[in-house]
């Protein structure tokens, strides 16, 4: 008799659910954590550097600007284009005085 590569699946009441292919996902699921079967190192070796890495995405003076500029224009102009207000509020910040620019 050949062996299956396939378990038979049943629900809660005992009823046959279906297949359930040897060496997929479900499988190792089924079996034991897929993650402590994989012969990769799921864990991040030093959980230090992400945070740091977090902290240094921040927006940068223009960026902020240009944000603010267009929530005003959505508010203010909203039959405006979205390119439309993305080149206004471009142009604007281009437009200061490299006094209040940062």
């Amino acid at each position: 008799m050949k062996k299956s590569s396939c378990i038979k699946m049943y629900d809660s009441k005992g009823k046959p659910a279906g297949l359930m292919a040897e060496g997929s996902m479900a499988h190792m699921e089924y079996m034991g954590s897929a993650t402590q079967m994989s012969p990769y190192k799921m864990d991040d070796p030093d959980p230090k550097k992400k945070v740091e890495k977090k902290e240094k995405n921040t927006s940068t003076d223009k960026d902020k600007y240009i944000n603010k500029k267009l929530d005003e224009l959505q508010k203010n102009k909203p039959d405006m284009s979205p390119q439309e207000m993305l080149k206004y509020a471009q142009n604007s910040y281009a437009m200061l005085p490299p006094s209040n620019k940062k």
